[in-house]
């Protein structure tokens, strides 16, 4: 089990190196199965690169949009709150 220090913390999001990999992996199997003329090993192959692809966009898309609360979140911790007055 590890250390909690050594975990990832619970607001980190997801690894676009990830989709990434997938899509290396896909186009690698694209070349040589289009090399080798297999024509149903390249189509895995694009289905794999599409997948990886859109993983990819997708695991960027969350992390902007929680890196964005957390600096919505910190940015209304320092400015001070004030309710407005209202004028009577």
């Amino acid at each position: 089990m590890l250390e909690p220090s050594a975990q990832a913390p619970a607001d980190a999001g997801p690894d676009p190196v990830v989709g990434a990999g997938i899509a290396l992996l896909g186009i690698l199997v694209m070349g040589i199965s289009g090399a080798a003329d297999a024509h149903y090993a390249f189509d895995v192959g694009v289905l794999t690169a599409v997948v990886g692809a859109g993983t990819f966009v997708v695991s960027v898309a969350l992390s902007a949009m929680k890196q964005r609360k957390a600096e919505e979140a910190q940015t209304a911790e320092r400015a001070p709150s004030k309710a407005p007055e209202a004028d009577v």
